[in-house]
């Protein structure tokens, strides 16, 4: 397999240390307090690893859709048994299917780059 601008084990290995998410928070306050911490997290001993987005520049409905979005989560979490991130075998599919198919596009940009592919073209 020709190198790749996304390396998997120096993106697993950059981030093996970043909370992850195993499963959904039952409640709001659950949702929001673990949602606190991570930010926490991200915005003091991760920040140099993100470049953050000034909240300027997003819509004001942003914040209403995003909690709309949180809430359906947690309503579906609530209507479900608790949902195992780590034993789903359709979601490590998917998951795996997105990243082949980033690497896949990384490449051919990556071979765009170096003139070896002429660019798609659009119609």
């Amino acid at each position: 397999m020709e190198d790749s601008i996304f390396s998997e084990s120096e993106d697993e290995e950059e981030n093996a240390d970043l909370p992850t998410a195993t499963s959904i928070s039952q409640t709001e306050t659950e949702y929001q307090e673990r949602a606190d911490k991570i930010y926490q997290e991200y915005a003091t001993q991760y920040k140099n690893r993100f470049k953050w987005i000034r909240p300027q520049l997003f819509k004001p409905s942003l914040k209403k859709d995003l909690r709309a979005d949180c809430l359906a989560l947690i309503e579906i979490a609530k209507n479900f048994s608790k949902w195992e991130t780590n034993n789903d075998h359709k979601l490590q599919i998917l998951i795996d299917l997105l990243c082949q198919t980033l690497i896949q596009k990384s490449q051919k940009l990556q071979r765009w780059s170096l003139g070896s592919d002429p660019p798609p073209l659009k119609h």
